[in-house]
């Protein structure tokens, strides 16, 4: 069964980046440093809750969480002190968010996460390419092509990506993300396109993490994830504009994903059962 799943990609994650100006910012050192500090404590969370030190999905610390979502509201919140942090020459996003796909089973949510090439379809118009680049003993490897438009800045990125998925029992999953190459691509679909090298460009985005859990039980299937990204920081010049959009930005994104992963499930799942209604006759 785990070999089975493995093969998920980062579809629950599709955009972190904050509009922050289009001006050439280059990743420095010491915003590399904060990150990786910044990421152990991200770490440590998730490893308290897969370990039972804590409960397993956010929402079960507070029965009207898990009630608000049972009933189809899609949940987004900060597990830091804020959902974006200033570190030297960046910014530090960090979101997660519930959601429970009634009538679900977790091989119905994978087989979802698993059909790259209808990433398209799922979610769009962000996601403009995948596909997946094979597999090695711990890590499944894929790529993706995404586009967002906001404000006055035109972001496209190609990267590639690993996750390792782990089965704590049949019902419950957790699994860990990251970007392993983010490439800025400059005038993406015109003349001149360009792929820019890693850590360079406008800064959109230079690291993506996640962490997600999953669990399957009253009648559907809960989802749980942790959105981890890091940007360049926010001109002084843009603050009063900018910050508000970025926190906007970076819960829509989440929840976004999350609902758009709920809505591929649920087609699948209809799709496969009228498939065998016909096929029965």
């Amino acid at each position: 069964m785990r070999q089975q799943f493995r093969q998920a990609g980062l579809a629950l994650v599709l955009l972190m980046a904050p509009v922050v100006g289009a001006s050439a910012a280059e990743l420095t050192p010491e915003t590399a440093k904060a990150w990786d500090c910044y990421l152990q404590t991200v770490q440590d969370r998730a490893k308290a809750r897969v370990e039972g030190r804590q409960p397993f999905l956010w929402l079960d610390e507070d029965a009207s969480r898990r009630q608000r979502v049972r009933q189809g509201e899609t949940l987004v919140w900060h597990p830091g002190a804020d959902g974006t942090q200033e570190v030297p020459n960046g910014l530090i996003h960090d979101w997660a968010g519930d959601l429970f796909i009634s009538g679900a089973t977790i091989q119905d949510l994978f087989n979802v996460l698993h059909n790259y090439g209808r990433y398209g379809d799922y979610y769009r118009p962000v996601v403009r390419q995948a596909k997946y680049l094979g597999r090695d003993e711990e890590n499944d490897r894929y790529q993706m092509v995404w586009m967002k438009k906001a404000l006055f800045v035109t972001a496209a990125l190609e990267g590639e990506y690993e996750t390792t998925y782990v089965p704590l029992n049949e019902k419950r999953w957790y699994s860990v993300s990251r970007a392993t190459r983010i490439e800025e691509i400059r005038n993406y679909g015109h003349f001149g396109e360009q792929k820019l090298a890693p850590d360079t460009g406008s800064g959109f985005l230079w690291r993506m993490y996640s962490t997600s859990r999953f669990e399957e039980r009253d009648g559907g299937v809960y989802v749980e994830i942790e959105v981890v990204a890091l940007s360049r920081d926010i001109p002084p010049g843009l603050r009063w504009l900018v910050t508000p959009y970025v926190a906007k930005l970076s819960r829509n994104s989440v929840a976004t994903s999350l609902e758009q992963t709920r809505d591929a499930v649920v087609q699948a799942t209809t799709e496969t059962a009228s498939s065998g209604l016909a096929s029965g006759r």
